[in-house]
């Protein structure tokens, strides 16, 4: 036996391992470390990610998540960064009106269309199940008929909360759980909008540790 093939030989024995036990995936020591990060937008946002952009009323947060979702489904740059394109749901929970006009305003300005940007125009509760399993349901039928998602926003977190405590950790983590589920459902990078309150603080910590990416 040469010395290449020995060296081959313990390539087995020391080679990270990955298994599977039932629904966990474990790895061990390094493996992993050269997975390429999937971008939805450069060096912003992550697909399978949990973000938020918040502030108090009247600072444009949905006019922000607006043309972030715009720029995905079209393809467009976000500022300087590229987007993977895709399509994006976008959960406008205070109001659909408002929303379509602004989508409008962007098509108009940018000279593209935003067909691949579907909205639903109604609050949910997404940490009551049957809620949640009607949202699955119109992801489910999006993939299938127009491809995956890239991005799904929610506009604002209050309105989808549910009747919970937005400023109870137990509440909130069963919210984040919620926005969990939707990530591994999908990989997609899930948009939070909320408004923060008086204080600036409204909302248990949770929120602002769990988010990957905050504006």
């Amino acid at each position: 036996m040469t010395v290449t093939e020995y060296n081959r030989s313990l390539v087995g024995l020391f080679e990270p391992k990955r298994e599977q036990l039932d629904s966990f995936v474990v790895k061990s020591g390094s493996q992993g470390w050269d997975e390429e990060v999937q971008w939805i937008v450069e060096n912003q946002f992550q697909a399978n990610s949990l973000n938020m952009v918040y502030g108090p009323s009247g600072s444009f947060k949905s006019f922000h998540a607006t043309d972030l979702a715009a720029c995905v489904v079209t393809g467009t740059p976000w500022g300087t960064s590229g987007v993977t394109q895709g399509n994006v749901i976008y959960i406008a929970a205070e109001g659909d009106v408002g929303l379509s006009k602004r989508i409008k305003a962007w098509e108009l300005i940018n000279g593209q269309e935003t067909h691949n940007l579907f909205r639903i125009g109604q609050p949910l509760a997404l940490t009551q199940s049957n809620d949640f399993e009607q949202l699955l349901k119109v992801i489910d039928f999006t993939c299938r008929k127009h491809g995956d998602i890239k991005m799904i926003v929610i506009d604002t977190l209050a309105r989808c909360f549910g009747n919970g405590d937005e400023n109870s950790a137990k509440d909130m983590g069963a919210f984040i759980a919620a926005c969990d589920r939707l990530k591994q459902h999908t990989q997609a990078a899930i948009l939070l909008v909320h408004h923060t309150g008086k204080d600036a603080t409204r909302g248990s910590w949770q929120l602002i540790t769990q988010s990957c990416i905050r504006y």
